[in-house]
C-alpha cells in the first residue's frame, strides 16, 4: 500500500471508530485535530491484536473448574439452575448479612462468550439480576454493537453478593465464591471469557496485574481465552477508557467471528 493509500485508510478507520464509539458510548462528536492521528493510530495497532500474547496459562487459585474446554477434571454434575438454588440460600460468608438478593448470573446457558465483572451493583443487589442502572444500560449497548443479544451470552460476577462496604479484605469471600464462578464456567463451557474490572481478571489470572496496561491481551483459563477489559462502571467514571474497551470488544469479535 502506498503511503498515501495508507492515509486513506487511517483516516478511513479513523472515522469508522469514532462512529462505532459514538453508537456504543454515546460519545456526541467526532474528534479534531491531532486526535485523528492518535485514533489512526490506535486502529491500526489494533489490525495486530487478534492474536494477542498468552500471559498465563492457567489460574493458579481456581484450578479444576471441569473436563469441558480442558478446564481440569471435574464434570458438569449440577446445572445451573440448582446452582442458583442453593447460590440463593448460601450464609458461608458475612456478605449474606449485608445483601438483599444474591446475583448468581443469567443468559444462554450454552453461551459461546462469558462476561465475568467483580461483583453486585446497588441494583442488581436489589433486582437479584445482573447488570441494573446506568451500568447495565451501557452493557446492553456493547452488547449490541458486538451483534449480540443479553440472550446469546452468559453474564455473572466472581462476588454474588453486594458487599456491606466496611469489609477489610474481600478475598476471603472471593475464595468462597470461586467454588461457585468456576462450577458456573465447567457448566456453561464457553469459547471465550471477556472479563470486566480488576477483580475478575485477577482472580481468573490467577495473580494480579495492571488492568490499565494489560487489557485487551489474552490469557487463558484453563483452555478458555479470556480478553480483560474494563467494567461498565469504570468506563462511565473514565470516558477515555471508552476508546479501548470498545478494541477489546473488537477482538472478542474477531474470536468469534462476528
Amino acid at each position: 500500500m502506498s503511503n498515501h493509500g495508507e492515509l486513506d485508510y487511517n483516516l478511513a478507520r479513523a472515522i469508522q471508530l469514532s462512529i462505532e464509539l459514538e453508537s456504543v458510548f454515546g460519545i456526541d462528536q467526532l474528534p479534531k485535530g491531532d486526535r485523528f492521528s492518535e485514533i489512526a493510530e490506535s486502529a491500526q495497532e489494533s489490525r495486530g491484536r487478534g492474536s494477542a500474547t498468552d500471559v498465563s496459562q492457567s489460574s493458579q487459585g481456581m484450578n479444576n473448574p471441569g473436563a469441558a474446554n480442558g478446564l481440569g477434571q471435574g464434570t458438569k454434575s449440577r446445572t445451573l439452575a440448582e446452582m442458583a438454588e442453593e447460590m440463593a440460600a448460601c450464609r458461608a460468608c458475612e456478605l449474606c448479612d449485608s445483601r438483599n438478593l444474591v446475583v448468581f448470573g443469567q443468559g444462554n446457558p450454552q453461551a459461546r462468550l462469558m462476561f465475568i465483572h467483580d461483583g453486585p451493583n446497588v441494583e442488581e443487589d436489589a433486582s437479584g439480576a445482573s447488570y441494573g442502572g446506568e451500568e447495565g444500560q451501557l452493557m446492553a449497548k456493547m452488547i449490541a454493537a458486538m451483534k449480540l443479544t443479553p440472550a446469546d451470552v452468559y453474564m455473572t460476577s466472581v462476588l454474588k453478593c453486594r458487599p456491606g462496604g466496611g469489609e477489610a479484605d474481600l478475598l476471603p469471600f472471593v475464595e468462597i465464591c470461586s467454588t461457585f464462578l468456576r462450577e458456573q464456567i465447567a457448566s456453561v463451557s464457553p469459547e471465550i471469557i471477556c472479563t470486566l474490572g480488576p477483580m475478575a481478571f485477577s482472580v481468573l489470572r490467577g495473580h494480579g496485574g495492571n488492568l490499565e496496561v494489560l487489557h485487551g491481551q489474552e490469557f487463558h483459563f484453563g483452555n478458555v481465552p479470556v480478553i480483560p477489559t474494563f467494567a461498565p462502571q469504570f468506563l462511565l467514571a473514565n470516558p477515555q477508557a471508552k476508546k479501548p474497551a470498545w478494541q477489546d470488544l473488537q477482538t472478542v469479535m474477531a474470536f468469534l467471528g462476528l
